[in-house]
């Protein structure tokens, strides 16, 4: 088997400088404020249903909300109708005050880009943030739980990821480790750094390329 270590394509426009927090803002017409981007992911593990609500409206008032849910989230949904009068709440919500609901839109790096902190649950993005070094937030919503919930948690091996922010088991929390994390926004970036230079190749923004390179190589030898 041949293989090449590219890097993370997704985060190029970001390393190379062309798309940033200010860029970002402004694309979504954001005011220049403390930005909290809540992206949960989809399926069993999915923080949304459960939680979502409370840590909408745990945000302060003083800051942006951008809620972007994995886009398989809603696509369930269509399917089975599970969830659809909680998906309904957050999202009138989010537009009451004044904040972005994504659930549709393909990339998450430039509402990554746009936050000064991120919560998310059981979900690859955490390592993808990983690559600006900001804010994480762990809603470990099944933390508690037994069964096949609790199964569905326990198969995944998620100390690395949550060892790099703040987790919480209690929805209560996320008032405070918003404001901590916001206040504090250097706690745990050593962490941060370690896994991120564990887990990606050379992020040097030029991993696109580098794939292509690859491919090239590989389907002409």
């Amino acid at each position: 088997v041949e293989y090449a270590l590219i890097g993370h394509p997704k985060a190029d426009r970001v390393l190379r400088g062309e798309i940033t927090k200010q860029s970002a803002r402004q694309d979504y017409n954001l005011p220049e404020r403390p930005t909290v981007l809540y992206a949960p992911t989809h399926g069993a593990l999915s923080s949304f249903y459960k939680w979502g609500e409370a840590i909408c409206r745990s945000v302060p008032d003083g800051c942006n909300l951008i809620v972007k849910p994995h886009p398989s989230l809603l696509v369930t949904i269509a399917s089975d109708k599970a969830g659809a009068e909680t998906v309904a709440r957050v999202e009138e919500f989010v537009k009451q005050r004044g904040g972005l609901w994504l659930p549709f839109e393909p990339d998450v790096m430039p509402a990554m880009a746009a936050s000064d902190l991120m919560i998310t649950d059981y979900s690859s993005v955490a390592e993808e943030y990983l690559v600006f070094n900001r804010p994480l937030i762990f809603a470990d919503h099944l933390a508690g739980s037994e069964g096949r919930d609790r199964a569905q948690r326990d198969k995944g091996d998620w100390d690395g990821i949550f060892g790099c922010g703040h987790v919480v088991t209690d929805p209560a929390e996320f008032s405070s480790a918003i404001e901590n994390a916001l206040r504090h926004p250097c706690e745990y970036s050593h962490q941060r750094e370690t896994l991120r230079d564990y887990v990606f190749e050379n992020l040097d923004g030029h991993c696109a390329q580098r794939a292509a390179d690859a491919i090239r190589s590989l389907a002409t030898e």
